[in-house]
């Protein structure tokens, strides 16, 4: 069983002090309470605009998306906030800038970037798991966002994964093509009744019928198992599919994301996968999108998500709106963002059909991860480690060939020091 470790929480008093030993926060107290006599009228009242104390903790005004007001974080605090909407089971090891926009949505600081940044590319499990992405061959053909969610979806399956304690193998992943929402569900087989029962408890009673499912799997998801899915469902008029090998994309980059949630987070015996499922979700659906600007969550359920560690701070009271506005802010939200991913697609279209990928110069002495091969019985290969090190760049010996040095800890495992490795299978290690 997988457990979210709540973070400890922090009191009204003692984020009182910390915030009146942090240099920026206590001059902000200061000008609010009208105690500092060295500050003009003009910074006084810019400070009062943008920064209120609610019971005696300092917040200052967000002008964008998230709370109303973010709380000013105190010097100690920012580098384990951070880390905990970073690597947090609820977290799911995302990218610098979803873990950025969520920080964002919640608390300010003034190095609150550079800190993200530096969290995020030296966090070893994320180094040591995630691919440099490349753009294959072909032209892209993107599939046309809905007006409204789960009108259209993609359907597909991730697995086989060892068998988990519950008797699971596989996972059954939908996404919606307007919001980004994934519903996935671990299931022991993908057959048809696995299928169709997924669809039916997961999505059509959950989110409604869609009108068009997006699939690229031609083992569980051919036209005559669809086809026996339509008809259990009773919509065989009004459920199409359509097979596009190129367009079930945002499907596949869905898979990849929760791949690299789940290995992160999986014991060493990969058999508690299916119950880190749900902790990967939610940080999937809960994360800023770059192409609508919105997490999945906003734009499903109007509203930003409550984050288990955002219990531990006081915050003041979010404002009251009438159901007409909120229903016109959803649309409103919803319609830009298929606005969005339509100029999204066009721009990524004109990106993936052009550029290449060229390869990275390495200098002698610069510390490298090496992309990792090796099989290990009884263990899934989606699950593993991608890359191993950090290993010591010792010299360019070709174009494209660099000599590494295997660290002291793995020379009795490798038997040599040394050895050759392509560019194509390196890239660069960031210490913490």
């Amino acid at each position: 069983m997988v457990c979210v470790a709540a973070p400890e929480a922090v009191s009204k008093e003692e984020l009182g002090l910390l915030q009146l030993s942090d240099t920026f926060a206590a001059r902000r107290i200061k000008i609010l309470q009208g105690l500092d006599e060295e500050c003009s009228e003009e910074e006084a009242e810019e400070v009062r605009t943008e920064y209120q104390l609610s019971n005696g903790i300092l917040y200052k005004r967000n002008q964008g998306q998230g709370r109303g007001w973010l709380l000013v974080v105190p010097e100690g605090l920012g580098r384990s906030i951070c880390i905990s909407s970073h690597a947090s089971k609820t977290a799911g090891h995302l990218g610098m800038s979803k873990t950025l926009a969520k920080l964002n949505q919640r608390y300010f600081w003034p190095t609150m970037r550079a800190t993200c940044k530096q969290v995020v590319e030296s966090c070893p499990t994320c180094q040591r798991r995630k691919i440099p992405q490349t753009k294959p061959a072909g032209y892209l053909h993107s599939v046309e966002p809905p007006n409204k969610p789960f009108q259209v979806i993609g359907l597909d399956h991730l697995g086989p994964f060892p068998r988990s304690g519950n008797g699971n193998k596989h996972v059954i992943v939908c996404i919606d093509y307007l919001s980004k929402w994934v519903e996935a569900k671990a299931v022991p087989d993908t057959s048809t009744e696995e299928v169709a029962r997924f669809l039916l408890n997961d999505v059509v009673l959950r989110h409604g019928t869609p009108t068009k499912v997006v699939t690229d799997r031609g083992t569980a998801f051919t036209s005559t198992k669809m086809a026996d899915i339509l008809v259990t469902l009773g919509n065989q008029h009004g459920m199409t599919t359509a097979y596009h090998p190129q367009s079930n994309g945002l499907t596949e980059r869905a898979n990849r994301t929760l791949t690299g949630i789940l290995a992160a987070y999986v014991n060493e015996t990969h058999r508690d996968w299916d119950n880190i499922l749900p902790f990967a979700t939610f940080a999937m659906n809960t994360a800023k999108q770059e192409s609508t600007k919105l997490s999945p969550f906003e734009l499903i359920y109007g509203r930003q998500a409550v984050l288990p560690e955002e219990s531990r701070f006081p915050w003041p009271m979010e404002k009251t709106e009438s159901y007409k506005a909120f229903r016109e802010r959803v649309e409103t939200w919803r319609k830009d963002a298929k606005g969005r991913i339509i100029r999204s697609q066009r721009k990524q279209k004109v990106y993936y059909d052009r550029r290449r990928r060229q390869g990275v110069q390495f200098r002698p002495g610069e510390l490298v991860l090496v992309r990792s091969h090796a099989r290990k019985v009884g263990r899934s290969e989606k699950l593993l480690q991608r890359y191993s090190g950090p290993f010591q760049i010792v010299a360019k010996i070709a174009d494209l060939n660099y000599q590494v040095a295997v660290p002291p800890s793995a020379l009795k495992r490798r038997g040599r020091t040394k050895f050759v490795v392509h560019v194509s299978q390196m890239k660069p290690f960031r210490a913490q």
